[in-house]
């Protein structure tokens, strides 16, 4: 019951990977926009809007990156920064990701969020 009122909640993603880019060693695979019934901490109601982003990161470095899904950051045209996130909504339900360490030269797929406006369009990078 619980999941179908979840489901009930959240409205289709809008999918446009020209609006999501990435930058450096991130690569952008799939991006798009979740709208849900989660509550705002804001004066003014409405929907949270979550990019969700499947993306790739490259360890471009000499020894073993951990990654750490928060380093993640959606930087807009604004200059404004959106740091990931993939837990705490039901947005990412079923969202696992690997955080053990990439060796050099190595890729690895992280599905990531990012709270911010539906409008906002940007670059993904990672943050050392």
């Amino acid at each position: 019951m619980l999941y179908l009122s979840l489901c009930a909640c959240r409205q289709a993603p809008i999918d446009d990977p020209t609006l999501i880019a990435g930058g450096g060693p991130v690569s952008v695979l799939a991006s798009s926009y979740v709208s849900n019934g989660d509550s705002q901490a804001t004066l003014g109601a409405g929907a949270v809007t979550y990019v969700v982003c499947r993306i790739e990161l490259t360890n471009d470095g000499s020894g073993p990156l951990y990654p750490v899904i928060s380093h993640f950051y959606l930087s807009d045209r604004t200059g404004s920064r959106y740091y990931g996130i993939d837990a705490g909504s039901a947005v990412f339900a079923g969202i696992s990701n690997d955080l053990s360490a990439i060796r050099p030269a190595a890729k690895r797929t992280f599905v990531v969020g990012f709270r911010a406006a539906a409008t906002t369009m940007g670059t993904i990078r990672y943050d050392y």
